[in-house]
C-alpha cells in the first residue's frame, strides 16, 4: 500500500512538471516570436561616441533612443552589454507617444551580461545612462518583447508554482488521498480528479473574488453568518413538515407576480444586440424578411454601421432568437401590435417571464427527483430570493430564454430510466432540449458534454445513449440549416464572407483592456477581412500575440482567473449596466441604480448571496472528494466546471452565464444535503460515544 501510495504521488507530481514545463514552453516559443531586436548601429542619441559597438561617455548622461513597434505591445526591454568599465551601470527607461513626450517609466541598473527590463508600452523610447563620463562599454544589443526572455521565464515563475504543487501535495496527503486512490477503480479516479479540479477553480476564482467585493468589512462578516446559519437551518428541517402542496403554489404565484411589476416598472428600450432583435424581429412581421440596407437611422445601433442582415451575417448564433420572436410578434400583429408599439414590449417581458418560471419550475421538480421534497423546498427558496430573475425580467435575451430549456435537459435526465417503456427516449429528449437550448445559446453544449461524460463515467455501456443524443442533436441541427438556406424571410447569401470564426471570441475573450468583454475594435479588426478562413487566420495571430503578452504562466493564470471572478461573482449578472435603458426612472431604478441612496443594501445582498450560492457549492465539492462517484451533484459540478473553463477563455461577460442559474440552485442544494449528512454523521458519532 505503501508503495502505491508513493506512486501515485509520483505520478501526480510529474504530472504537474509536465503542465509547467508545457505552458513554459509555449511562452518560450511566444518570446522569440513576438520580439524586436535593435541593433548598436540602430540607435540614435548623445552624450557619447560609437565605434565597433563599443560605446563611450563624454557626458554626465548618455541618452540612447529607439522606436517601439506597432506589430504587437511591448512589456519588456532586454539590453545585454559586455565589458563594463563600471558595475552596474545607474539608468533610467523613458517611453513617449505619438506627440514625443518622454515620461520616466523604470529606474533600472544595468549590469554585464544580460538585463530585463519591465516596462509599458509606447511609440518610442529612450534609454538614459547616469554618470556616463568616461564610461565605456560594449553594447550587444536592444530587444524589445511582448513575452519575457525564455532565460527570465523559468525565474519568474518557478517559485511561485513550486510553492502552489507543495500546498497541493500537503493538503492531498493530508487527506490522505494518495493512500485511498488505490481502493478506487479507474471511474473513481477519474471523478476524482474531475472534482479536485473543480475545487480548485472554485477555490481561486471565489478568492479573486472576495478581492472585488463592495463594502468590505459587512460582506465579509455576514457571508459566513449567513451560509452557517442556512446550512443549520436546512439540517434540522423536517420534509415531514414541509406542506409542498401550499407552500410551492403560493411562492410560485408571489414570484411570478413580482416578475410583473418588476417587469414593467423596468420595461427598457430594446438596445443594443437585444433591439436588433428586437426591430429584425417585427422587419419579418411587417416587410417579410429582415432589411439588408442601412440607413443610418437605427436607433438600436451603436456599435457598427450595417444593415440588420449585415449583423445576423456577423453574429449567426443570433437567428433562432430572431426566428423565436417573429414567430411571437406574428402572433401579437394579429391584435394590431407593431414594433413602435410599448405593449408589444410588455408582451415581450410576458413571454420573458414564461420561459423565466418554466425554468423554476423544472428546477424545483428536479431538486425533487435528486434530493426529494426537503432539497425541491430549498431550490424554491433560493429561486424565491434570487434577484438576478427579477431584474433581468424586463431583458427578453438569450440569456434568460435558453435557460428554460438547460432546466428541462436536467429534469429529463433526472427521471427515472423505467419511467419510460423505451430508455433510448429518455436521452433523445434529453438531446432535444440541449439542442433548442444550444440554438439560442451555444453555450448551452456545455450540458451536452457534462451528459456523455457522466454516461460514460457511469458505464461504457452507456455510450449507445450518448450516441442517441448526438444523433437527435445532428438531426435536428442539420435540418435548421436547411431550413436557414431556403427561408425567404433572411438572406444567408453572405454568410461564409461575413461570419465571424468561433477564434474570435476567444481572441476577444484575452483581450486584458476591457476584461475579456466585447470590443469594438476588436469587431472591426475581425470584420475587415473578406473571407471566413482570412478571418479566422488573423483572430488566430491576433490570439496568439494576446497569449504572448501574458508573459508569463503567472501572468496568464492572473488575468484568468481575475476575469473569471469578475464572470461569476459579479452578482447581478449585468443588469447594472443595462439600467441606463430603464424608461421609468424612480422608485424601483433609485433603488438598484450605483450611488443612490439604498444601493449600499442591495450591493450587500447580491454579495452575500452569490457568494453563500457558491459555499454551498463548495461543500459538496469536499464532501464529494471522500467517497467520488459519478451521482447527480458530480454531473452538476462537472457542468459547471465546463462552463468556468469555457469562458475564462471565451468572450466573457457575467449576464453570459445567467442561463446556468438551474445548475447553480441545483448544485447548492446538492451542497445542503452534504453538509446534512457531514452534521447527522457527527451527531451519531456523538450518541454512540
Amino acid at each position: 500500500m505503501k508503495r502505491l501510495k508513493n506512486a501515485n504521488a509520483i505520478i501526480f507530481t510529474g504530472g504537474m512538471i509536465i503542465l509547467y514545463i508545457i505552458a513554459v514552453g509555449m511562452f518560450s516559443y511566444l518570446s522569440g516570436k513576438y520580439s524586436k531586436y535593435i541593433s548598436p548601429y540602430e540607435l540614435t542619441g548623445e552624450g557619447y561616441s560609437e565605434s565597433a559597438g563599443t560605446i563611450t561617455g563624454f557626458a554626465d548622461t548618455i541618452s540612447l533612443y529607439f522606436e517601439g513597434t506597432d506589430e504587437f505591445s511591448v512589456n519588456y526591454l532586454d539590453i545585454t552589454v559586455d565589458k563594463l568599465s563600471e558595475k552596474p551601470m545607474n539608468a533610467g527607461v523613458f517611453s513617449a507617444d505619438e506627440e514625443g513626450q518622454y515620461k520616466k517609466i523604470a529606474n533600472i541598473y544595468i549590469d554585464e551580461g544580460y538585463n530585463e527590463v519591465k516596462i509599458k508600452n509606447g511609440a518610442s523610447y529612450r534609454l538614459d545612462i547616469y554618470d556616463g563620463n568616461a564610461l565605456d562599454f560594449d553594447l550587444k544589443g536592444i530587444s524589445l518583447r511582448t513575452a519575457p526572455s525564455p532565460r527570465c521565464i523559468i525565474s519568474n515563475s518557478i517559485v511561485i508554482y513550486a510553492v502552489f504543487m507543495a500546498l497541493i501535495l500537503y493538503v492531498l496527503t493530508r487527506l490522505n488521498a494518495f493512500e485511498r486512490l488505490g481502493n478506487f477503480n479507474l471511474p473513481q479516479r477519474l471523478v476524482l480528479g474531475a472534482e479536485a479540479l473543480f475545487m480548485v477553480f472554485l477555490f481561486f476564482i471565489m478568492l479573486y473574488g472576495a478581492a472585488d467585493i463592495h463594502f468590505k468589512i459587512c460582506s465579509y462578516a455576514l457571508i459566513p453568518l449567513a451560509a452557517a446559519a442556512l446550512a443549520l437551518m436546512y439540517s434540522g428541517l423536517k420534509e415531514g413538515r414541509l406542506n409542498s402542496k401550499l407552500i410551492t403554489p403560493c411562492a410560485l404565484i408571489a414570484m411570478f407576480v413580482l416578475l410583473c411589476v418588476v417587469g414593467f416598472r423596468m420595461v427598457s428600450e430594446p438596445n443594443s444586440d437585444l433591439g436588433t432583435v428586437y426591430y429584425s424581429a417585427w422587419e419579418i412581421v411587417e416587410d417579410g424578411h429582415v432589411s439588408t440596407v442601412f440607413t443610418g437611422s437605427e436607433k438600436h445601433r451603436s456599435f457598427f454601421e450595417e444593415s440588420n442582415n449585415g449583423y445576423f451575417m456577423h453574429y449567426t448564433a443570433n437567428i433562432p432568437i430572431l426566428a423565436l420572436l417573429a414567430l411571437f410578434y406574428k402572433v401579437l400583429s394579429l391584435f394590431g401590435l407593431n414594433s413602435d408599439s410599448l405593449l408589444s414590449n410588455y408582451m415581450s417581458i410576458l413571454l420573458n417571464i414564461a420561459f423565466i418560471m418554466g425554468s423554476v419550475i423544472l428546477t424545483l421538480k428536479t431538486a425533487k427527483n435528486i434530493f426529494g421534497k426537503k432539497g425541491s423546498f430549498a431550490a424554491l427558496v433560493m429561486c424565491f430570493t434570487f434577484v438576478p430573475f427579477y431584474i433581468n425580467a424586463c431583458r427578453f435575451y438569450t440569456d434568460t430564454l435558453s435557460m428554460l430549456f438547460v432546466a428541462a435537459s436536467f429534469y429529463v435526465y433526472s427521471l427515472p430510466d423505467e419511467k419510460f417503456k423505451y430508455t433510448w427516449l429518455k436521452y433523445a429528449l434529453a438531446g432535444v432540449a440541449v439542442c433548442i437550448g444550444a440554438l439560442i445559446k451555444g453555450s448551452v453544449y456545455i450540458v451536452l458534454v457534462a451528459f456523455m461524460i457522466h454516461l460514460l463515467l457511469k458505464g461504457l455501456k452507456n455510450i449507445r445513449y450518448c450516441a442517441v443524443m448526438l444523433a437527435v442533436i445532428a438531426a435536428l441541427c442539420g435540418a435548421w440549416g436547411v431550413y436557414l438556406d431556403n427561408c425567404s424571410w433572411i438572406d444567408m447569401s453572405q454568410e461564409e464572407s461575413m461570419e465571424f470564426p468561433l477564434v474570435h471570441w476567444i481572441m476577444m475573450g484575452m483581450n486584458r483592456n476591457v476584461g475579456g468583454g466585447y470590443d469594438q475594435n476588436d469587431f472591426e479588426y475581425t470584420a475587415q477581412f473578406p473571407s471566413k478562413e482570412e478571418k479566422k487566420a488573423a483572430d488566430l495571430e491576433m490570439l496568439s500575440k494576446r497569449f504572448a503578452e501574458f508573459g508569463t504562466v503567472n501572468g496568464a493564470g492572473d488575468y484568468l482567473f481575475n476575469k473569471s471572478a469578475g464572470t461569476w461573482l459579479e452578482g447581478q449578472f449585468m443588469q447594472n449596466v443595462h439600467m441606463e435603458w430603464v424608461l421609468k426612472k424612480g422608485g424601483l431604478f433609485d433603488f438598484l441604480s450605483a450611488n443612490r441612496e439604498y444601493y449600499s443594501l442591495y450591493n450587500i445582498y447580491i454579495a452575500v448571496y452569490i457568494f453563500c450560492l457558491f459555499v454551498f457549492i463548495g461543500a459538496g465539492g469536499v464532501y464529494a472528494l471522500h467517497s467520488p462517484k459519478a451521482d447527480y451533484g458530480m454531473l452538476l459540478r462537472l457542468t459547471l466546471l465546463g462552463a468556468m473553463i469555457f469562458f475564462m477563455l471565451w468572450e466573457s461577460k457575467s449576464r453570459y452565464i445567467l442561463n446556468f442559474a438551474p445548475v447553480f440552485m441545483l448544485s447548492a442544494v446538492c451542497g445542503l444535503e452534504s453538509i446534512s449528512k457531514a452534521l447527522e454523521g457527527q451527531s451519531k458519532d456523538k450518541s454512540k460515544a
